[in-house]
């Protein structure tokens, strides 16, 4: 359990650096998207993972 919470700090600070960039292409915010998604799937958090997953598929 305790890797699912480094990865979602890893991911957390890849989505900070993402937002503060003006000119990140939609490829690299579907997998980050996507990332979040199995990472939720895998703790459980069934309804945070369909919703990030969602995002992947509206930027892919």
């Amino acid at each position: 359990m305790a890797r699912y919470y480094e990865a979602e700090n890893y991911l957390s600070l890849a989505k900070w650096a993402i937002l503060k960039s003006e000119d990140c292409a939609n490829d690299i915010k579907s997998k980050l998207h996507r990332n979040f998604g199995q990472l939720y799937a895998a703790r459980g958090q069934y309804d945070k993972a369909l919703h990030q997953l969602a995002l992947d598929v509206l930027l892919y």
